[in-house]
């Protein structure tokens, strides 16, 4: 929640400058104004920008399905890591290279790849195989790790990181239609400016979207906690929201968030395929530092594996 809430703030920002550079064309980033009406010119614009959405609130349902789909995926990513060393999930779940490439034939028009490139995607499974095959036995005395259940949280984490992917990519070039925009109130309409908001600008997307996981977390967090009230025994006293909010934490919040806007625009002016076969160096890196940091051992097998992964 705290990931999907700074890059609803990041998002904001960024519509707001987006739409100032419409209003005043500027071959820079920034819209060309004097740099005082310039500060005092997006923080306006931002409010502007939320006033919009919500004057027309259905439009964002559309992107209401990718939510549910990131929020299961964030949460079910865990539990495979839980049960599965570091080089072994990243491996495992470089098969949503393959479901992605499926579910992006099935749902895009136009959308077709090569015999070439589908061998390389079948070649992708063969590593994943290899890789698990030799990770099911590079730690046979750690009792907390479950291979079966690792394997399979990280097949639906694909699963559902290639639905909500290749329907995000869908949204955000325009393939699903928009609803009217429904009469706002008039007290709201006084406040809002202009209405020229692109609809399916990128940062504006990414505002609905950040929006809608807020919701839905907030919601999955209420039913956990009605769901299992603690205990008469419990004898500590409940601990704050951000118990344990080390600086490592802290690190993982932001790259989460912020590296969800780099994938955005990946997803945008390329594909979600590509997106994922520019990812393979970060297999190289997370085995490395893994083998470093943590002492993980890497067999031959998962080498091999991986060098399938990496040659495709």
């Amino acid at each position: 929640m705290l990931s999907e809430t700074m890059k609803l703030f990041a998002c904001v920002l960024l519509a707001a400058i987006e739409n100032l550079n419409h209003l005043y064309p500027s071959p820079s980033f920034l819209p060309d104004l004097p740099p005082l009406k310039l500060l005092s010119s997006i923080p306006l614009e931002a409010i502007n920008v939320v006033l919009t959405l919500i004057s027309a609130p259905l439009n964002s349902l559309v992107v209401l399905p990718v939510a549910i789909l990131y929020l299961l995926q964030n949460n079910i990513l865990y539990l495979a890591l839980r049960n599965l060393s570091a080089p072994v999930f990243q491996v495992c779940y470089q098969t949503k290279l393959v479901t992605t490439a499926i579910l992006s034939v099935l749902m895009i028009e136009n959308r077709s790849y090569s015999r070439t490139q589908w061998i390389c995607l079948t070649s992708l499974s063969l590593g994943v195989a290899i890789a698990v095959i030799s990770g099911s036995s590079s730690e046979p005395s750690n009792p907390n790790n479950n291979l079966i259940l690792g394997v399979g949280c990280c097949m639906v984490a694909t699963l559902s990181s290639g639905l909500a992917g290749v329907y995000f990519e869908k949204v955000v070039k325009g393939g699903v239609a928009v609803q009217a925009n429904p009469p706002s109130s008039p007290p709201l309409n006084k406040l809002i400016q202009h209405k020229s908001l692109n609809r399916n600008s990128l940062w504006v997307r990414n505002i609905e979207l950040a929006g809608l996981s807020l919701f839905v977390g907030l919601a999955w967090t209420a039913l956990r906690s009605l769901s299992s009230p603690p205990s008469s025994s419990d004898v500590a006293p409940p601990l704050p929201y951000l118990s344990g909010f080390t600086g490592t934490v802290w690190c993982l919040t932001l790259l989460q968030a912020f590296g969800g806007l780099v994938v955005a625009c990946i997803v945008k002016y390329a594909d979600n395929v590509l997106k994922g076969l520019a990812t393979g160096v970060s297999l190289v890196v997370g085995t490395v530092v893994s083998s470093v940091v943590m002492g993980t051992r890497v067999e031959g097998g998962f080498v091999g594996g991986s060098a399938i992964i990496l040659g495709r």
